[in-house]
């Protein structure tokens, strides 16, 4: 049995190496938030290979409309969004 889920391991692996990172790799984007001076003027920043980029909640015109059509997609209510609010 551990054989036959080691082989699914190795081709799942082999057919997706290309989106896989290594540890280094993947912890490299946390770390350069955590140790990057001046890092705080980009709060709640979305960061990709180490790049600060933009996201819609920066924009209060865009949030506004996601907040929007997210309530009306899951049908919340007026009442229950000010009952969620208290």
């Amino acid at each position: 049995m551990a054989l036959s889920a080691c082989r699914t391991a190795r081709v799942v692996y082999e057919a997706f190496w290309f989106i896989h990172k290594s540890c280094s790799q993947g912890a490299s984007t946390t770390i350069y938030a955590c140790l990057l001076p001046g890092l705080q003027d980009h709060s709640g920043a979305y960061l990709i290979h180490a790049t600060p980029r933009p996201t819609a909640g920066c924009d209060d015109a865009a949030a506004d409309l996601l907040w929007r059509d997210s309530k009306a997609a899951a049908g919340l209510t007026d009442a229950e969004e000010a009952a969620v609010a208290k």
